[in-house]
């Protein structure tokens, strides 16, 4: 929750509302809603979850593999743990 409290205190413009993907919403400075499984509900936090897992991955990729700066992680939930070249 404190996570989420910091990343909306650090946007560069204020947010108007906010959709969490999940049951419980914490003191924002915006309104808020919860939606449970929001990810396969509401486009917005699908989009913002794919966004999030391919930036997740790439610090993770530049992290463990800083010689090859071109490789990617292409690992989810369901695959084991690849890598491509991205030229």
């Amino acid at each position: 929750m404190l996570a989420m409290q910091r990343a909306v205190a650090g946007l560069p413009m204020a947010a108007q509302a906010v959709l969490i993907d999940g049951n419980r919403v914490p003191a924002l400075p915006c309104p808020a809603q919860a939606v449970v499984k929001g990810d396969g509900r509401v486009p917005a936090i699908a989009a913002a979850s794919i966004l999030a897992k391919v930036a997740r991955e790439t610090v993770k990729c530049m992290r463990y593999m800083p010689a090859t700066p071109n490789m990617v992680s292409t690992a989810t939930k369901a695959t084991q743990q690849r890598y491509i070249w991205r030229p």
